[in-house]
């Protein structure tokens, strides 16, 4: 990206405020929650501002993955101590963030299927149904990207990017909820809101024997909340919550591969009905024998790579059970509570 793109989107730039407060990464217990959330919420708004111009350039899926991944960061952590604030600045804020990352999850999910189907159409590279999907996916992303572009350079953005600073650098007396006398403390909530996300992993034990897709779907955005969860209270956890974030961080992965393979079969399932109405209409015109033996290739071709696709979901499904049960299992579970108990 050229300086006339830079200088045309006037990228802002990170509040020292908050570069200073995104500094102040160590708290105890004892701290309170109010305002070690803001510390972690400044360090995920730091990297919302250094991701932001690699965005707008659009060449890199890795600063749309990081954005995307801060500004979701950000709303976990406003749910997740939503206690320790006035309700109507955390609505506020969390509805503004809610639709950048829809924004951003636009162009990473297409940046996803993108670097899938890129390696595939590497290996098939006689495969024109293959291309020929790629170069529409490309197509999709790039609209995609010019519309989060226009999203960014909103004035409702901006507004976002101004209410965040407000958040994190106001007197703390300006957003704290009312404590009666009796301030909140991490040790006194963080046990509970870990328990809460921990118990709701857990309660996938009743359908883990033979979960579907979907269900293994649910279970990965749940283990991310727990993921957030640990990550937000580590720093009053100490090195207990390390095993146990890695732990939940290769289930999160290992179920987002699963995930990424089933929103390929689907997309190629889509493709393949659209050359089928297409060969259909063909059939009717009277299309030539070569055209037809020609199509029936690729949807050969095309058969065979959504039956390796849908061999390698089913091989992730029937391997996530073991990961997610040394989460959940006797021992983990005794561990989780102790590491609890200790704050």
């Amino acid at each position: 990206m050229g300086k006339k793109r830079l200088d045309e989107h006037n990228i802002p730039t990170l509040p020292t405020a908050i570069e200073a407060l995104a500094e102040q990464r160590q708290f105890g217990g004892s701290e309170r929650l109010a305002v070690a959330a803001r510390a972690i919420m400044a360090q995920h708004t730091k990297k919302l501002y250094a991701h932001l111009p690699g965005v707008l350039g659009g060449d890199d899926p890795h600063d749309v993955h990081q954005m995307r991944v801060a500004t979701r960061r950000l709303r976990a952590s406003l749910q997740a101590t939503a206690a320790a604030y006035r309700p109507q600045r955390v609505k506020a804020l969390a509805r503004h963030l809610r639709q950048l990352a829809r924004s951003l999850g636009e162009v990473r999910d297409r940046d996803v299927l993108l670097l899938r189907l890129r390696a595939d159409a590497e290996a098939e590279a006689n495969d024109t149904e293959m291309q020929a999907a790629l170069g529409r996916l490309q197509d999709e992303r790039e609209t995609a990207h010019a519309e989060l572009v226009a999203e960014l350079g909103r004035k409702r953005t901006r507004r976002l990017l101004q209410e965040l600073t407000d958040f994190l650098t106001c007197p703390l007396e300006d957003i704290q909820a009312e404590d009666d006398g009796l301030p909140l403390l991490v040790r006194h909530y963080a046990g509970s809101a870990l328990w809460r996300e921990y118990e709701a992993v857990r309660r996938f034990e009743t359908v883990m024997v033979d979960a579907s897709s979907e269900r293994m779907h649910e279970l990965r955005i749940t283990a991310k909340h727990l993921r957030y969860a640990l990550e937000l209270f580590e720093p009053a956890l100490g090195e207990a919550a390390r095993d146990i974030i890695e732990q939940v961080t290769a289930l999160q992965e290992h179920l987002g591969n699963l995930h990424d393979a089933d929103v390929a079969i689907a997309y190629l399932h889509a493709q393949h009905a659209q050359r089928r109405s297409a060969q259909a209409e063909n059939k009717t015109e009277g299309a030539l024998p070569e055209v037809v033996t020609a199509d029936q290739g690729q949807d050969a071709r095309l058969n065979h790579y959504i039956e390796m696709r849908t061999r390698e979901r089913d091989e992730l499904l029937a391997s996530a059970e073991p990961m997610w049960q040394r989460i959940v299992g006797d021992d983990a579970r005794s561990r989780f509570a102790h590491m609890i108990g200790a704050l």
